[in-house]
């Protein structure tokens, strides 16, 4: 069964604010994201007040990818029916990706009462699993919120907290994670390696012998902390990559082409940051907004810069659908023929009830909105799976053969 290997997706942040969602904005704006090599578009709310639909509908005919941000207060957000409504509305407008809300490892995120209680990360798990479970019935991939890197409660603690009280809670449910790429005043390659290579790094304690994950190799600290909790393929997006403490629209001091050259390198040439390949997206920080001249000069130095050495194939590769056209795909895999056999035929009430389309292909099973495995992980790595989950995808293995198959799927 064919393999498919991920890279990371490139992306631009948009505006800001909420003024520039006029049809003439898509028409103005979107083209020119789009032309630097851009397959995904960050974009940020501050309302339950929902992104036009025309907007949405441009940003995807483009062939662009919405990854909307919703940074709204987390307190009591579980109960917060209009949050619920805009979670189906973005559904029904082809919306893949949700992160939600913003840095709760901060004071700043929460009231005074309300941040001196005990047990704080479990009461933000309380607050987030409702809206991820219902997420997923609706084929969006949820994304937990960027930390502020260091941070009022240490990022990584909050992190393996975080993904340790989300494990606890149910292993059906999918979901990614965020974080904010930005130098935090150090060298590009500062920490590079992970704690891998940094072991005496400690929390809360700045020691400049050490490189510790706060600059734009944060996402090698936060794999290696999703993978020691028995995440293997969490998706990891990086927002606002090489944001520097203080922001100009100076293109001189910007570093976003060495950081494309980072994560963008084919593996076999040097040079290349270790881990790179766990981040699943990448928003790129350009200095300026889309309106303005620096904006758009970065664009254009990034649009040559992918034209000399990027292969379009290499972005369009991993590139998700904009529409999926199969509602469930059921992915049988392919080992002895008989337990082939077995499976097909065990599946046929279940393809029947559900109406779903049965196959062999991994590649046909990206065109679902739901897929149903039937292999085990030598036929289908989990890998594999993890990119099919990265698109928005909700998928679920049965490695179960013989009778045990035919029970499952029965219930199901």
């Amino acid at each position: 069964m064919e393999s498919i290997t991920t890279t990371p997706q490139l992306g631009v942040h948009y505006f800001l604010d909420n003024e520039h969602y006029r049809l003439q904005d898509a028409i103005t704006f979107l083209p020119l994201i789009k032309s630097a090599g851009s397959h995904l578009l960050f974009l940020s709310v501050h309302s339950t007040t929902a992104i036009p639909e025309y907007f949405l509908s441009q940003c995807i005919a483009e062939n662009l990818c919405p990854v909307i941000h919703l940074r709204l207060s987390v307190e009591n957000a579980s109960q917060n029916r209009d949050l619920y409504l805009l979670i189906e509305t973005y559904a029904k407008q082809g919306v893949k990706h949700l992160i939600f809300f913003d840095r709760p490892n901060m004071r700043s995120s929460w009231s005074a009462p309300v941040w001196v209680l005990p047990n704080l990360v479990e009461r933000f798990v309380d607050q987030v699993f409702p809206l991820f479970e219902f997420a997923n019935r609706f084929d969006i991939l949820p994304i937990l919120p960027p930390l502020e890197p260091g941070g009022d409660y240490w990022d990584t603690l909050f992190l393996k907290s975080t993904l340790q009280a989300m494990q606890r809670r149910n292993h059906e449910v999918h979901f990614g994670i965020s974080a904010y790429g930005w130098t935090c005043g150090h060298p590009l390659n500062w920490g590079t390696g992970g704690p891998e290579r940094w072991p005496l790094v400690l929390p809360y304690h700045l020691n400049p012998e050490n490189e510790d994950h706060r600059g734009v190799n944060i996402h090698e600290w936060y794999s290696s902390i999703a993978r020691s909790v028995g995440f293997e393929n969490l998706p990891l997006f990086i927002l606002e990559t090489g944001k520097p403490e203080e922001p100009s629209t100076d293109l001189e001091t910007w570093q976003g082409l060495e950081i494309l050259k980072a994560f963008f390198t084919p593996k076999e040439q040097k040079n290349q940051p270790s881990g790179s390949h766990s981040v699943q997206a990448m928003g790129l920080w350009i200095p300026g907004e889309p309106d303005s001249t620096a904006f758009q000069q970065a664009l254009e130095q990034i649009k040559a810069w992918t034209d000399t050495h990027q292969p379009k194939q290499s972005f369009q590769s991993v590139n998700p659908p904009a529409m999926p056209v199969i509602a469930h795909y059921v992915l049988v895999g392919t080992s002895h023929p008989a337990i082939t056999d077995w499976r097909v035929r065990a599946s046929y009430p279940f393809v029947i009830k559900h109406k779903a389309t049965l196959g062999f292909s991994l590649q046909e099973a990206t065109q679902a909105r739901h897929v149903t495995v039937l292999a085990t992980e030598e036929e289908v790595p989990e890998a594999d799976l993890s990119y099919l989950r990265h698109m928005g995808i909700l998928v679920e293995r049965i490695s179960e053969t013989g009778t045990a198959l035919a029970t499952i799927l029965r219930e199901r």
